[in-house]
């Protein structure tokens, strides 16, 4: 579900913690098979529409299989440093950026200020 939309940016929550992919990316729908919105779900949808979009992630700590890539422009708000933790379980990265003049910050810090898992 779409929360708000202009004609280039959306911004989307996740109501979910697990790692599954969106069913159909380009719909702009961003729901998995289970018709809940994970971050990865989310992401791919992003990635597959034009603009700048929000993603907007509960608490809890998000476990993921593979790593997630973000080849658009995409700010995620998480509820806190210590409240939402995406992982990779010391097994896979955890974001893959493509994008030319990335910006990575964690509560407007640079980028060597945040920690990763």
């Amino acid at each position: 579900m779409v929360l708000s939309t202009s004609l280039h940016a959306a911004t989307f929550t996740a109501n979910d913690l697990g790692d599954a992919p969106d069913a159909i990316p380009a719909d702009g729908v961003r729901a998995s098979a289970g018709n809940v919105c994970t971050l990865c779900a989310a992401i791919q949808t992003a990635n597959a529409l034009a603009g700048a979009h929000v993603i907007n992630v509960p608490a809890g700590t998000i476990v993921l299989a593979s790593s997630l890539s973000l080849v658009a422009s995409i700010t995620i708000n998480g509820a806190g440093t210590n409240n939402t933790v995406v992982s990779g379980n010391g097994v896979t990265q955890v974001f893959v950026f493509s994008l030319n003049g990335i910006n990575v910050a964690r509560n407007g810090q640079s980028p060597l200020a945040a920690t990763l898992l």
